[in-house]
């Protein structure tokens, strides 16, 4: 079987079979698989492929592949043999698994900056599909170069170990018996921190998911999300419009994560 990443590698795009979402040859651009030139990345110092280096100009030590995907586009098959990590350099991506009733679960959310597959380290396969909220730009970084790199470079191996325990941190933070106004807190404060530093209006930030995958994600309805968003909207803990979040309370968003009430 060849996977999304061989096909990336021989410069096709991935067939995708499992949804309905489909991924078209003309949606991938010409210049995937060439070489990642890394000087005008946002993120040149603290990639893991350059850790410890800090020249600019310097090659990494890890060689990245450019790959660009179209909102929508499947980046990695459920299954598929994990042979690269994915840097998301510019847009963002989900992960979702199928659920045992057949719907799909949105496990998480990966932004620029962000390091994709590390998931898929112990079966070694990717346990479900990534794919494409945005125009997204990706650096793929050959796992067993990293594996290799990481045996010589502490750095790199505690960079590695630091990136994992922040996922499953992250992760175990949604498993409580959480009320629905505190997994949207919780969600909020996480997509700002997350964001805080990529966003271009600086407070304001784009929240690129939709409403059906957030709450899917949250374990929550969609008209759940509605009901919870309008309510902190109108005590003015938050100030979205549209999927804009132009600005939030902290500090009582921090007391609803907390179970305690929020001061309006």
């Amino acid at each position: 079987m060849i996977t999304s990443s061989e096909n990336v590698r021989m410069g096709r795009a991935p067939r995708h079979t499992t949804r309905a979402v489909r991924v078209r040859q003309s949606r991938l651009k010409s210049s995937v698989g060439a070489r990642m030139d890394c000087r005008g990345c946002p993120f040149v110092y603290t990639c893991i492929a350059r850790s410890g280096l800090t020249d600019t100009s310097a090659s990494p030590q890890i060689d990245g592949k450019h790959c660009e995907y179209r909102s929508g586009d499947l980046v990695v098959e459920r299954g598929e043999r994990l042979l690269d990590m994915l840097m998301v350099r510019k847009g963002s991506a989900k992960s979702c698994i199928g659920a045992r009733d057949g719907r799909e679960q949105v496990t998480c959310f990966h932004f620029a900056g962000e390091l994709i597959g590390l998931d898929a380290i112990y079966e070694g396969s990717h346990p479900g599909e990534i794919v494409a909220m945005e125009d997204s730009e990706f650096c793929r970084l050959s796992f067993n170069q990293l594996m290799e790199l990481a045996k010589r470079t502490p750095s790199i191996q505690s960079q590695l170990l630091r990136l994992m325990s922040r996922q499953l941190n992250r992760a175990s933070q949604l498993t409580g018996d959480l009320s629905a106004d505190e997994r949207v807190a919780l969600f909020l404060l996480d997509i700002k921190a997350r964001l805080a530093d990529t966003s271009r209006e600086g407070r304001t930030i784009h929240l690129v998911m939709s409403r059906t995958d957030m709450a899917n994600h949250l374990r929550l309805a969609a008209e759940t999300i509605s009901r919870v968003l309008t309510r902190f909207r109108r005590h003015g803990w938050i100030n979205l419009s549209g999927r804009t979040l132009k600005s939030m309370n902290v500090e009582a968003l921090e007391r609803l994560r907390m179970g305690a009430p929020a001061v309006d």
